[in-house]
């Protein structure tokens, strides 16, 4: 009998978490698990690429301008056709939708995914800051808080949230595919004339969203 797990996650455009549950819904054996994705708020880029595996994605649609939409409507009665036995969530606003939603579901473990340091709260926007608050009543209650950093899973234990029921793994890349082996002479001077770097210059790049969690001020 095949487990029913249902990936709640607050968006799908490309980023970090969302590129983890698509490697992970890439080697995940749909002969024994029947997989629901739900997105809060739109398919994003990511969206389409899980479709391609076979597994169906829910949006939700939801954003501050619309709190309540007829998907969200809708979704008690797909996730109770659906009969989930995991929800496995990703990112603070998808972690405390799927908690209260469980309430009303008998049987369905819930499992966190953090993937935020929290260096100080009030760097957060203010939805942010209260879903974080609110959280820290609602992981007493989770199967199991998986951290993706050590720094993370203490900077929240500290900060209110449960400390019984939590576990670290760290995030996995693919070296070779990451490997500069990758990237041609060609490749490498077509970039610097479309920046207009002289070809005898080192190009260093940073990517990531100016937020002190990302450690700009670590990198330079």
């Amino acid at each position: 009998m095949k487990t029913n797990i249902v990936h709640f996650i607050t968006g799908l455009n490309t980023g970090g978490a969302e590129m983890m549950l698509l490697k992970l819904l890439r080697v995940s054996d749909l002969d024994k698990y029947n997989i629901l994705v739900v997105s809060l708020i739109d398919k994003g880029t990511i969206g389409k690429q899980i479709e391609s595996l076979g597994i169906k994605v829910h949006t939700l649609n939801l954003s501050q301008n619309r709190p309540i939409t007829i998907s969200l409507l809708k979704l008690p009665y797909v996730l109770v056709k659906f009969k989930p036995n995991i929800f496995n969530c990703w990112m603070y606003h998808a972690n405390l939708l799927a908690s209260i939603i469980s309430i009303f579901l008998s049987n369905v473990n819930v499992i966190w995914g953090v993937r935020h340091s929290l260096h100080d709260i009030k760097k957060e926007k203010f939805l942010t800051r209260v879903v974080i608050n609110l959280s820290r009543y609602f992981s007493k209650k989770c199967k199991n808080i998986v951290f993706n950093s050590k720094v993370s899973l203490e900077q929240h234990v500290a900060y209110g949230f449960s400390k019984n029921n939590c576990s670290v793994i760290y995030n996995g890349f693919d070296s070779k595919h990451f490997s500069p082996e990758r990237i041609s002479n060609k490749q490498r001077n077509d970039l610097k004339i479309s920046l207009k770097i002289p070809q005898n210059k080192m190009i260093v790049g940073y990517i990531a969203r100016f937020h002190p969690m990302k450690g700009h001020k670590i990198f330079f």
